[in-house]
């Protein structure tokens, strides 16, 4: 494969990516207008009011961190189609970026359940004993975000044998 097909097949999975990405921002820009919809014109009883006000607040900060990593994703791939190689520095502090705001979702998840369990999470009643529950990723967002800074390692020598190939041509 010449490096003008692999420079185009970079392109083309860029171009898909990034337009798959825009999709998944504008999807979670529209769950968050319909959550604060439900908030302020839903019939909230007083009891409810402060777990539904808790809950916007926690997607607002969860939403805002998901959106930035795909804002970053979207930065990575329009830099791998812009680029004549996906091995840049930019890329890689990029992706050591989203690395670490994976890991930070995870553990902020972790942390706030913990903390808020009570008022964060849906309640079920079963007779008169009432039964908190929560979500959780069980660690998997963070797991991908490691595998996402080994990829940042893998890309910084990529950068480096880039560099060690310009300079021997």
């Amino acid at each position: 494969m010449t490096q003008n097909e692999l420079k185009s097949r970079f392109e083309r999975y860029a171009l898909v990516g990034t337009l798959v990405f825009a999709l998944l921002v504008l999807y979670w820009l529209v769950q968050m207008a319909i959550s604060v919809y439900y908030v302020i014109t839903g019939d909230v009883p007083p009891a409810e009011a402060k777990q539904s006000l808790f809950n916007l607040i926690y997607s607002f900060a969860f939403s805002a961190l998901v959106v930035a990593i795909m804002v970053m994703v979207i930065q990575l791939l329009q830099s791998i189609r812009k680029e004549s190689t996906p091995f840049t520095m930019a890329n890689v502090r990029r992706l050591r970026v989203i690395g670490w705001m994976l890991v930070a979702f995870e553990v902020l998840q972790h942390v706030t359940m913990r903390l808020f369990w009570a008022v964060a999470s849906g309640r079920v009643e079963e007779g008169e004993k009432v039964v908190y529950y929560f979500n959780s990723t069980a660690g998997m967002v963070m797991i991908v975000g490691f595998a996402v800074l080994a990829i940042s390692v893998v890309f910084q020598y990529g950068v480096e044998l880039q560099q060690l190939s310009d300079e021997t041509l």
